[in-house]
């Protein structure tokens, strides 16, 4: 897309408020897994080295579920019920992330009982295209769905969270890869992301290299991702997806959601 190539030449500018993960000095130790509840504050990005070796690829015959790994699309179909302003495409202009958050999750929608499952009933594509947008990434990268989680409260009010990780593009330049945390209250089909000039924890994260596992998993520890829901809500349903870590970053994730959660 052109707004995404005109990003790519202003790459200081893009998101200025997500975290960029800078190179960790030579030969210093890689941080292990971080804490998989509450998020402490201030936080930082786990460091990554910029010279590490390669990431081993997934395990012979790894088969991510359908819709878990895919590629970013130039030019994404609009999103149905989403108006011009709000569709990926519109977000791949690479705005200020405050820009892009959005309702106040009070609605008269109800929501149908869900119930563990492999992959959740959204429309994958759509949300894929989103983290791409998020990411400022080129059509042609590939995008990897991590993790995904539905939280309810008594109000109702239902949440679905998604944590992708994206591997740019080589047309776009020096190799990066971005974590992207994505929610949004279960009544809209657009995605958004957290962000506040007062927050430790961001939703954007960039590396110059590809992350290990525990530094993946100490990244989303760190920047807001849950494995239990609090403040007074209920996990439905949540699922890491062990071969889309597999593929990505060599094996599967060693953090899980509760037992009854996960299928």
């Amino acid at each position: 897309m052109r707004a995404i190539a005109l990003c790519l030449l202003a790459a200081a500018a893009c998101h200025s408020e997500a975290t960029r993960v800078p190179p960790a000095p030579s030969g210093s130790a890689a941080p292990g897994p971080g804490s998989a509840t509450a998020v402490a504050a201030p936080v930082t990005a786990a460091p990554m080295h910029a010279a590490a070796a390669p990431t081993p690829a997934g395990p012979t015959g790894s088969i991510a579920p359908p819709g878990t790994v895919g590629t970013c699309r130039a030019n994404p179909p609009k999103v149905a019920g989403v108006d011009d302003g709000h569709q990926p495409v519109a977000n791949a202009a690479c705005p200020t992330p405050m820009e892009m958050s959005r309702g106040n999750g009070l609605d008269s929608v109800k929501d149908p009982p869900v119930s563990p499952s492999i992959t959740p009933g959204w429309d994958l594509d759509a949300t894929r295209d989103y983290a791409c947008a998020y990411a400022c990434a080129a059509p042609g990268s590939k995008a990897y769905l991590l993790g995904w989680s539905i939280e309810e409260d008594d109000r109702p009010l239902r949440n679905h969270h998604a944590a992708y990780l994206i591997e740019h593009a080589s047309t776009e330049g020096p190799p990066k890869w971005t974590i992207v945390i994505m929610y949004r209250h279960s009544w809209n089909q657009w995605w958004n992301i957290i962000t506040s000039m007062h927050s430790p924890t961001h939703a954007v994260i960039d590396a110059p290299r590809r992350p290990t596992v525990a530094e993946t998993e100490q990244v989303l520890a760190e920047n807001g991702w849950r494995y239990a829901a609090d403040g007074g809500f209920k996990l439905l349903a949540a699922h890491m997806v062990d071969e889309a870590w597999s593929i990505a970053l060599g094996g599967p994730p060693t953090q899980r959601f509760p037992k009854g959660v996960e299928p």
